[in-house]
């Protein structure tokens, strides 16, 4: 996939406005994703003078043309500034947070290891959120502070910078406040529209979709996402005003081919002859599958773990992977090797034929599986 992405940059690149940075190994609510922001906020700047660094998520999309998105930050009451929604952080929003509790990242998990923090004292926190756009110059001026490194940022405007960043490193979700906070008690306070961070995201819950604790896999904390949508969630964003730049989370292809005819845009230009291939034919996989309605054998039948999560409440309980229920799911215990066993066979029909396995994983998945059958529950191979 990585490889495909290289193959759809390549002429941005030979343009010289494109830059393709190593793959960071983040973990949600560890401070790798702070990391990353910051490396990619060096790599940009190294790249010469441009006007905005819009953080955006894999599953963002966008809900304007390009040339809409530019006009948006035309106007001079507006250009130079810095877009970002957050808060003031009082006790309760800190409590919630976790920031009176020491974390450390290790192995991909960031994990709770001490429960007597002290919160930074003398400046107000502020902050909520991961997305924002941040202006050239305010980049330009972070980024110069760490230039010489940690040992000559530690005087004047740059002793912030440097003390944050320290803090962060065993601080839970503290990608969500660093910008904020730092901006607020910088030289650019004076350039922050708050209360914007230009998508369109719904958190409220519908019926039988999970509570919102979340990411049990990742981080000894409860966290949250934002729902899926579908195309007429994409249209009551593009319709917002003020405009909204981008819009999350969405996983059905007939958004994203809605969101195409709509911006006039051809998602396969420029793409070489293979992957373009490649794109058609998912494509044309999604279309059979909503018109085919294709059997689920799965579904209902008789499943056993290895072990799971929480099963005093059953939250995480096998079943949930049989369920049809995108919303739920099975959650192994914090150790390698568990499986999950699934009985498709049955008296009227006991043998099956699988032709594909489908597997739909949360945001945290396995690195490394194997799905393998057998005729008697005793003896495995892996299915080919």
């Amino acid at each position: 996939a990585f490889q495909g992405e290289l193959d759809l940059a390549k002429p941005f690149i030979a343009n010289g406005n494109l830059k393709v940075e190593g793959v960071f190994d983040v973990s949600w609510g560890g401070v790798s994703m702070l990391n990353a922001e910051m490396a990619m906020a060096q790599a940009l700047r190294d790249m010469g003078k441009w006007d905005y660094l819009i953080n955006l998520s894999s599953t963002d999309l966008p809900l304007r043309t390009r040339a809409e998105r530019a006009f948006i930050f035309e106007p001079n009451d507006v250009y130079g500034k810095n877009f970002m929604w957050g808060v003031l952080q009082n006790t309760e929003h800190k409590q919630k947070r976790g920031l009176y509790h020491d974390f450390t990242e290790c192995e991909s998990h960031f994990f709770r290891v001490a429960d007597d923090a002290m919160v930074p004292a003398g400046i107000e926190l502020h902050g909520g959120s991961s997305w924002f756009a941040l202006h050239y110059e305010f980049v330009d001026w972070l980024t110069e502070c760490f230039s010489g490194g940690f040992a000559n940022a530690t005087m004047g405007e740059c002793e912030l910078p440097v003390a944050l960043l320290d803090y962060a490193q065993y601080h839970l979700s503290f990608e969500e406040l660093y910008f904020h906070t730092l901006i607020q008690h910088s030289p650019f306070c004076g350039l922050v529209i708050q209360e914007a961070d230009l998508r369109h995201i719904k958190w409220e819950r519908e019926k039988g979709e999970t509570d919102g604790c979340l990411h049990f896999e990742e981080v000894d904390w409860c966290g949250n996402s934002p729902r899926f949508m579908a195309v007429e969630d994409w249209n009551e964003g593009r319709a917002k005003e003020p405009p909204l730049l981008f819009s999350r989370k969405y996983r059905d292809p007939a958004v994203y081919d809605h969101m195409d005819a709509v911006l006039g845009l051809d998602s396969t230009e420029g793409m070489g002859e293979e992957l373009r291939a490649a794109m058609e034919e998912a494509r044309r996989e999604a279309d059979r599958r909503g018109k085919t309605n294709l059997n689920n054998m799965a579904q209902g039948k008789p499943i056993t773990s290895s072990a799971y999560q929480e099963p005093k409440t059953n939250k995480y309980e096998p079943k949930n992977v049989v369920d049809g229920d995108l919303h739920t799911r099975w959650s192994s215990s914090f150790e390698d090797d568990h499986f999950v066993t699934v009985t498709l066979a049955t008296d009227d029909k006991p043998v099956c034929d699988i032709t594909e396995v489908v597997l739909h994983w949360e945001t945290a998945y396995a690195k490394h599986y194997t799905v393998q059958v057998s005729s008697d529950m005793e003896t495995w191979e892996d299915a080919s």
